[in-house]
C-alpha cells in the first residue's frame, strides 16, 4: 500500500521546484531587460550612475591608422642616395678636383715689387679667378678675372683637350698655354701653365690655390672737399663704354667697357680745373701707390675730362 504522505511530499517538492525555475526564468528576464536598457543608455552616451557627464557617441568608429612604414622607406632610401653623392662629391672635390676654375694667386707676383712696398700692407700679389659662367654661348668662352691691388681686369678663356690627355688654356688675359692642376684642397693645389716664348724657350707661371682677398683703397687725402659738379657717374659719349663714377666720400671708379675697372680715391682742383686719382697697381717702374692728373671742366649737364666730353646718367635716363 503506498504511502500517501510520501506521495504528498513528492508532489509538493515538484511543486517547489517549478515555480523556483519559474521564479528563475523571471529573474533572468529581468536582468536582460535590465542589460539591454543599460547597453541602450551607453550606446547614447549616457551616464546612469549621475547627470554630470556629457554625451559622447560611442558608435563613431575610429579611422584605420594608415601604416607610415611604406611612405618612410622610400624617404629613407632617397636620403641615403642624397647623402652618398653629397660624401662622393666632396671627397672628390677635395682630393680629386683638377679643374681650373677657383682662385689663384701667382707665385712670383712680389717680384714686381720694390722691398720697401713689399714690406708695406700694399698686396702687390696677382689674383686670377677662373669663372664656370660661359660669356660666348656659340664659342664656349668662359669668364676669367684678374686682380692686383685696386685694378681689375675681367676677360674670357677657352680650354681646349688634346689627343694625348693634355690640356691647353686660351685666354685674352694673356695667360695661355698647356696646363695642369696637382695637388689637392687639403696639401693645396698648384696651377702650372707652360708657354713657349717667342724664341722657342717654354716659360713656366705656377699659380697656388687661394680666396680672394679684399683690396683695400689708398686713403682719402687731406686736400679733398665735396664737389658737386662732378659727384655721379658719367658716361663717354663713345661706342667704346667708358664711365667715371665720383662719389661724396672722395672714392671713384673707373669702368672701361666693363673689362678693365680701376677703383681709388681723388681730389678735385678747382683753381687748377684738375683732377687727381689715386689708386694702388702696377705702374711704369714698378707696383704700388699710383697717381695721375687729368684737366676737367663743367658744361651743364657735360663734364670734359682731357678734351673728352661725358654726360652725366641721370640726365639720360630722363
Amino acid at each position: 500500500m503506498e504511502n500517501n504522505s510520501d506521495k504528498d511530499f513528492l508532489e509538493e517538492e515538484q511543486t517547489s521546484e517549478k515555480e523556483n525555475n519559474a521564479s528563475i526564468e523571471d529573474t533572468d528576464s529581468f536582468d536582460s531587460e535590465n542589460t539591454e536598457d543599460t547597453s541602450s543608455t551607453e550606446a547614447y552616451g549616457i551616464n546612469t550612475e549621475g547627470n554630470e557627464g556629457s554625451a559622447v557617441n560611442s558608435n563613431v568608429m575610429s579611422k584605420p591608422v594608415k601604416s607610415k612604414r611604406l611612405i618612410q622607406f622610400p624617404l629613407i632610401i632617397a636620403a641615403g642616395i642624397f647623402a652618398a653623392t653629397i660624401l662622393a662629391f666632396g671627397i672628390w672635390k677635395v682630393f680629386f678636383d683638377t679643374s681650373i676654375e677657383g682662385t689663384w694667386v701667382y707665385e712670383n707676383s712680389r717680384d714686381t715689387a720694390t722691398s720697401d712696398q713689399t714690406d708695406s700692407n700694399v698686396d702687390s700679389n696677382l689674383y686670377v679667378v677662373f669663372s664656370s659662367k660661359i660669356v660666348n654661348e656659340e664659342k664656349g668662352y668662359k669668364d676669367v678675372s684678374a686682380y692686383q691691388g685696386t685694378q681689375e681686369q675681367h676677360k674670357s678663356y677657352l680650354i681646349e683637350e688634346n689627343e694625348d690627355g693634355t690640356k691647353n688654356l686660351q685666354s685674352s688675359l694673356g695667360l695661355a698655354g698647356e696646363y695642369k692642376v696637382t695637388g689637392n684642397w687639403i696639401t693645396g693645389r698648384t696651377l702650372t701653365v707652360t708657354a713657349t716664348s717667342y724664341d722657342g724657350t717654354e716659360v713656366e707661371q705656377v699659380f697656388r690655390s687661394t680666396f680672394l682677398p679684399k683690396f683695400e683703397l689708398p686713403p682719402v687725402s687731406d686736400d679733398f672737399k665735396v664737389n658737386k659738379d662732378i659727384i655721379g657717374e658719367w658716361d663717354l659719349n663713345a661706342e667704346y663704354k667708358v664711365t667715371y663714377t665720383f662719389n661724396e666720400n672722395g672714392t671713384f671708379t673707373l669702368n672701361q667697357n666693363d673689362e678693365s675697372v680701376l677703383n681709388g680715391t681723388y681730389v678735385v682742383y678747382e683753381d687748377e680745373g684738375k683732377i687727381t686719382l689715386t689708386y694702388i697697381g702696377q705702374g711704369i717702374v714698378s707696383f704700388g701707390v699710383q697717381t695721375f692728373d687729368m684737366t676737367y671742366s663743367k658744361d651743364g649737364d657735360t663734364l670734359v675730362i682731357d678734351g673728352l666730353e661725358y654726360t652725366k646718367a641721370e640726365s639720360e635716363s630722363k
